[in-house]
């Protein structure tokens, strides 16, 4: 258990340090990543690349509720963890330059396209 804190701990400190600067917006978290550093990150780090799918699975989740309000239904109900980081994955291999927040929004459009009213 302590192990895995561990590990955690070195990925949040590695992705944070990947973060770069928004250009018109703030972004906590590891939204900022660029998607060939997620990549290569995921690459490199497997083991602790979780920590930053958690990261992407809550930006969404976090969507989902706030869309409740607008669409008066849960839009992620059909989806799971794979979906979204399968679209998130996809997503950063053909545009590295992107952020992952932009993956994230761009997987939250599609969605809506698909299930919104």
């Amino acid at each position: 258990m302590k192990n895995n804190f561990s590990h955690f701990i070195v990925a949040v400190v590695l992705i944070s340090s990947l973060a770069s600067a928004a250009a018109a917006q703030t972004y906590l978290g590891v939204g900022g990543t660029s998607c060939g550093e997620y990549i290569q990150f995921k690459q490199s780090a497997p083991e602790n690349a979780t920590a930053v799918d958690f990261w992407v699975l809550g930006y969404v989740s976090g969507l989902n509720m706030l869309g409740y309000s607008r669409y008066k239904t849960d839009l992620l109900i059909n989806q799971s963890h794979k979906d979204v980081i399968g679209f998130v994955n996809g997503y950063c291999a053909a545009n590295d330059k992107r952020t992952l927040n932009n993956a994230a929004n761009e997987y939250w459009v599609q969605i809506v396209k698909r299930y919104g009213q």
